[in-house]
């Protein structure tokens, strides 16, 4: 997937691609739900939005948060005075492709937790701390979530020595249903 403006923000998460499948909250993914059988790992807003006008009526089950953050998103997108692409990925393809991805460029918001893992609590949180190794990010990131701010503390509590730990201390969290921080973002 290559980048096709100035700046992009990529939202990393795994309820774009797989849904949720909870007991009680049983969801599908909006990328499988128009891309089928086999979605592709990331795609960006232009190629949803293309795909959303061709299908006939999906019968999809999506997330209300997740809903609302990708609405919150594409607004920002679109109320900036110069070029911001909005891209989609999962975790494998962010895992792969973060050599890449790390671009003061693009924007990385990653989502702490993998639902459909085994051990889903701040997947996404080790994972930015295995990828960038104890660096500084060249990209802006920050952990998006719709519970609280965990990922800090989560990194707070593991940094006994470790220095692989602290560029994710100072990484900012974003809550997805928060009205506030929902302000912040578009008001910009």
């Amino acid at each position: 997937m290559t980048s096709y403006s100035p700046l992009t923000i990529w939202s990393v998460d795994d309820e774009w691609f797989e849904g949720h499948k909870g007991s009680s909250n049983q969801t599908t993914g909006i990328i499988p739900a128009l891309f089928g059988t086999s979605p592709p790992e990331a795609t960006s807003f232009r190629e949803i939005t293309r795909k959303l006008r061709s299908s006939a009526g999906t019968n999809v089950m999506l997330s209300p948060n997740d809903v609302k953050t990708m609405k919150d998103l594409v607004k920002f997108c679109q109320k900036q005075a110069f070029s911001v692409d909005l891209c989609f990925c999962n975790f494998q393809y962010f895992s792969r492709n973060f050599s890449l991805l790390d671009s003061p460029f693009n924007l990385l918001l990653v989502d702490i937790n993998y639902t459909n893992m085994r051990d889903p609590e701040c997947f996404g949180v080790k994972l930015v701390a295995e990828l960038l190794k104890g660096r500084r990010p060249n990209a802006e990131i920050a952990f998006l979530t719709g519970r609280d701010k965990r990922p800090i503390e989560y990194a707070r509590d593991r940094l006994t020595g470790d220095p692989s730990w602290w560029p994710v201390v100072k990484l900012q969290t974003i809550l997805k249903d928060s009205d506030e921080n929902t302000r912040k973002r578009t008001a910009r």
